[in-house]
Order: C-alpha cells, then sequence, then structure tokens
C-alpha cells in the first residue's frame, strides 16, 4: 500500500511539472511574439529609438526568464540562439538595416513557434 502512495505522488508531481513547463513556456512566447508586434508598430509609425527601447526591454525578459526558469525545461542552445537574434535584431533597428531586421524577425517567430509547438503534448514528445 505504502508503494501506491509513493506511485501516485510522484505521478502527480510529474504532472504538476508537465504542465507548469507548459504554461511557462507557452507564456513566454506569448509575450516575446506581442513585444515584437510592438517593435514592429513603432517601426511601422517611424519611431525608431522606440523600437530600439522595446528590443532591449524583450531581450531582458527573455534573458531573465530564459536564465531563471526556462533552462529547467527547454534546450539552452536553442534559447541561446533566440537570444543571441533578439540582440541581432536590435543591432540592424540600431544601424537602420530593415531588410537585415525583417529577415531575422522571421527566424525569431519561426524559433518562438517552433519552441511553443514542442511543448503540445504528442506521442512523439514523450517518447
Amino acid at each position: 500500500m505504502k508503494r501506491m502512495y509513493i506511485a501516485v505522488a510522484l505521478i502527480i508531481i510529474s504532472l504538476t511539472i508537465g504542465v507548469t513547463e507548459m504554461y511557462t513556456v507557452k507564456n513566454t512566447v506569448k509575450e516575446c511574439i506581442s513585444g515584437l508586434k510592438s517593435v514592429n508598430e513603432s517601426i511601422y509609425s517611424g519611431n525608431i529609438k522606440t523600437a530600439i527601447k522595446k528590443c532591449d526591454n524583450i531581450a531582458k525578459k527573455f534573458e531573465d526568464k530564459s536564465d531563471n526558469i526556462l533552462y529547467c525545461y527547454y534546450n539552452h542552445k536553442e534559447l541561446d540562439s533566440i537570444n543571441e537574434n533578439i540582440v541581432t535584431l536590435r543591432e540592424y533597428l540600431k544601424y537602420n538595416k530593415k531588410s537585415d531586421y525583417y529577415a531575422v524577425l522571421a527566424i525569431i517567430k519561426k524559433q518562438l513557434k517552433s519552441m511553443e509547438d514542442e511543448e503540445i503534448p504528442k506521442l512523439q514528445n514523450i517518447l
């Protein structure tokens, strides 16, 4: 009987960690994408300096979350790549290279979407 309680407790702990991971990753991706949309709106309105500041904020938030929380759940190489691309995005804005900016923006969105898709529980993800 004692073994059954331990098994049930471990299952509950595993499910709790899995749900927490899904929520954390999904929330982080949602924040980053909405921040990137805000940067695009600033660019369209002609406020490059505001867009650069928003890009800095996105980079700081993503780095804080990845250092504190996401490293526990997600591949470190992928997180570093996303963070590097966000910093690169800022540099392209700073030097007014809009074509490069949009190329890197598409890469970041693809990486974030891939990150979110990997958290959906599927048989392939479990095995």
